[in-house]
């Protein structure tokens, strides 16, 4: 099962490196990472993807990402920050 769901991951992340790579332009992504066309066109997104995916755990408990939220907390105006609620967790329903 946990393949499966690796499996599904794995395609939602390419499909997404795919569109940002096409929207941002292979010229462009090469220039901004100081590279020739043709390595940008000799990536392997697949293997990317999976790489993600896989270190997606990892980053789940990361160091890195509890400094990047606390980071986040501090720039962001108090207005914005989003209220933490300890032990309950409901659905909110809005009906249009």
């Amino acid at each position: 099962m946990e393949l499966a769901n690796h499996s599904k991951k794995v395609r939602e992340v390419e499909t997404e490196l795919r569109a940002r790579l096409v929207s941002m332009g292979q010229t462009n992504f090469a220039k901004m990472a100081g590279w020739a066309d043709s390595k940008v066109s000799r990536l392997n997104i697949h293997d990317m993807a999976v790489t993600f995916v896989l270190l997606g755990k990892v980053w789940e408990t990361s160091l890195i990402r509890e400094v990047a939220r606390q980071a986040i907390a501090a720039v962001m105006p108090e207005s914005k920050k989003r209220p933490v609620v300890a032990g309950r967790s409901e659905q909110l329903t809005i009906d249009f």
